[in-house]
């Protein structure tokens, strides 16, 4: 007798091992998270300086924002009170952004635009007015040629950097309030030099689609 179950021992041990080979391993206490990454679109208005007078600037900024944290895309702004040829300007390019406190429903970070766009100024241009008429009305090639101001539009474009630093709030999962401060920065600019550089102050509601 302990000789058979002595060999029914023997004969066990393979199934018993490979009962144990296929025995799940222990769960390591990892825990898988989604990660986010969203396409959002944000309607924006900026109220900013140029030329020392108030431009009201709206536009819009699309692109992905990846993990709550780190925004890449573009953005696009026109000047919405300009006048035709003495007020206007228009600019766009690639943005970037990072989230400071993606887990908080209050938040702070940076954006900044790097891009190109076009302007148009007013300009007082002097010159010598020549009418050929006397103080009678009269046509007289011997009057004297006046002084005269007169404004025209001077267009061009340039290369432009925003830096601006953000606060926002998110209302919902996918509805937020951005609150942006910064400085618009231009150059390769011929005529019109410092004149379309400017502080600026953006407003701006995020919408997001996963």
């Amino acid at each position: 007798m302990r000789t058979c179950a002595a060999l029914v021992m023997l004969l066990a041990l393979p199934t018993l091992a490979t009962a144990q080979d296929r025995t799940p391993p222990p769960a390591s206490g990892l825990t898988l998270e989604r990660i986010h990454n969203d396409f959002v679109v944000a309607p924006d208005f900026k109220i900013t300086d140029v030329d020392g007078r108030t431009g009201n600037l709206v536009g819009v900024s699309v692109g992905m924002l990846q993990q709550d944290t780190f925004f890449v895309g573009g953005a696009g702004y026109w000047l919405a009170n300009g006048s035709e040829n003495d007020f206007e300007m228009m600019y766009g390019g690639l943005t970037l952004g990072w989230n400071f406190r993606p887990e908080h429903r209050v938040q702070f970070g940076a954006r900044g635009l790097l891009g190109f766009g076009r302007a148009t100024l007013g300009t007082d241009v002097n010159g010598l007015a020549f009418d050929g008429r006397n103080n009678r009305g009269r046509v007289d090639p011997r009057v004297a040629a006046t002084q005269r101001t007169r404004r025209v539009g001077v267009e061009e474009d340039f290369f432009l950097a925003e830096p601006e630093v953000t606060f926002g709030a998110r209302l919902t999962d996918h509805l937020g309030l951005n609150i942006g401060a910064g400085y618009r920065f231009t150059g390769f600019v011929d005529n019109l030099d410092d004149r379309l550089n400017g502080a600026t102050g953006t407003i701006s509601l995020q919408l997001r689609l996963p």
